[in-house]
């Protein structure tokens, strides 16, 4: 018996769009988060290697680069994003902002700093 990535009839493999105002750290995820699944449900070799490619095309169509899927499904034996938020030291919370939440947690990062990011506009914020 073969195991693989079983999707409905409904699916529509539209993914988090590489193009929206969303931190980067969650388009990362979405990628890794396949990638590995299809690792882990994939029982032979030939069902992964169609899975990974199946990936590779959904993945184009939602606006991810190339680059950017190959070194984040790639870093393999190098420090992951998990091992740097478990030896930051310190964390805050910031508001979500397009371009600068991104810069502000790579310089905070350097000094182990860990950021995460919240929604600027909130439903309850809006109703209040």
């Amino acid at each position: 018996m073969t195991t693989g990535v079983y999707r409905k009839d409904t699916h529509t493999d539209r993914l988090l769009d590489y193009e929206s105002c969303h931190p980067v750290e969650h388009k990362k995820s979405v990628v890794k988060t396949l990638w590995s699944r299809a690792g882990n449900l994939c029982s032979t070799e030939e069902n992964l290697k169609e899975e990974r490619k199946h990936l590779e095309k959904v993945f184009a169509d939602n606006g991810y680069p190339k680059s950017a899927i190959r070194r984040w499904t790639t870093a393999q034996g190098r420090k992951t994003t998990a091992d740097a938020r478990q030896a930051a030291t310190r964390r805050i919370t910031l508001p979500y902002v397009k371009g600068a939440s991104e810069v502000a947690a790579r310089l905070l990062r350097k000094r182990d700093v860990e950021i995460v990011h919240k929604p600027a506009n909130t439903l309850h914020g809006a109703l209040t």
